[in-house]
């Protein structure tokens, strides 16, 4: 679908972004959403399911994404790949959210260089026992395992837990959920 298309069938929804982030966590993003069943639209170069919902969700590796299709919510992810954050953080809607890795600096300086007026939601890696199938993370509501044991995907966890708050999950709601993801 081209950004013409995906702008029509989003028209009245909330636009999200996804962007720069390993399968794994999209992968647990989505199952945090069916678990707590949230209803959303979601697009991506190899998948489309259009359910007419309030949330059109567009995963995608185009930093030209958000210029096309401005989003009010993008979730980038620390394997982000691009030269030109400053054009992205453009695109996003006045008023909107931004859920970022604060640790990678060419995005944290173009942050705090942009003149679009949104909310920044920086989020660092977590406090993680890691072992080799497995992981515990060390929350405010004690200890949650997760079956991710990959040091770089466990970056964005924190990200994905404020993500899925901008969708209406809370955080004791987001850890119930990735508890019994596998």
């Amino acid at each position: 679908m081209d950004y013409k298309q995906l702008s029509a069938l989003s028209e009245g929804k909330t636009r999200v972004i996804l962007f720069g982030l390993h399968p794994k966590i999209s992968q647990l993003i989505r199952y945090v959403l069916d678990y707590h069943e949230k209803e959303y639209d979601y697009v991506s170069s190899g998948e489309a399911i259009l359910n007419g919902k309030d949330f059109f969700i567009l995963e995608t590796d185009d930093a030209n994404a958000p210029q096309h299709f401005p989003p009010t919510i993008i979730f980038i992810g620390s394997q982000s790949q691009t030269e030109n954050y400053s054009d992205m953080l453009a695109g996003i809607t006045q008023g909107g959210i931004l859920v970022y890795p604060d640790f990678v600096m060419p995005l944290e300086h173009a942050v705090y260089q942009s003149l679009n007026y949104f909310r920044k939601m920086g989020y660092k890696a977590p406090d993680a026992q890691i072992s080799d199938s497995s992981s515990v993370l060390n929350t405010d509501f004690g200890k949650v395992k997760i079956a991710l044991s990959d040091k770089e995907i466990l970056k964005d966890i924190d990200g994905a837990k404020y993500f899925c708050q901008q969708l209406g999950i809370m955080e004791d709601e987001f850890y119930d959920a990735v508890s019994v993801w596998e």
